[in-house]
């Protein structure tokens, strides 16, 4: 299998807005909360089934998507389990 011919880059990743995710109910304090959210990435939009968990120090929020693989073109199950916490700022 060959190896692509660029290399992803940080600016080429999905961004999660924490304040955005709560306003939009898929994060709240204390909360554990599922349900599906519409995500924009360059020009497609990805529906994704969520899951959160949170306290008062941290929590999860996980994600299940599916993708199309660059190589192939055939569907790739996605499912991050992204840690939460708080910072002093």
């Amino acid at each position: 299998m060959a190896r692509p011919t660029t290399r992803s880059t940080v600016e080429q990743a999905l961004r999660l807005d924490i304040d955005t995710m709560m306003r939009r109910g898929v994060i709240r304090v204390g909360g554990h909360l599922a349900g599906q959210i519409r995500l924009e990435f360059y020009d497609d939009d990805i529906v994704a089934e969520f899951e959160s968990r949170t306290w008062n120090s941290g929590g999860w929020l996980r994600l299940r998507y599916l993708v199309p693989d660059y190589e192939t073109g055939k569907p790739l199950f996605i499912m991050p389990k992204l840690p939460l916490w708080t910072a002093l700022c």
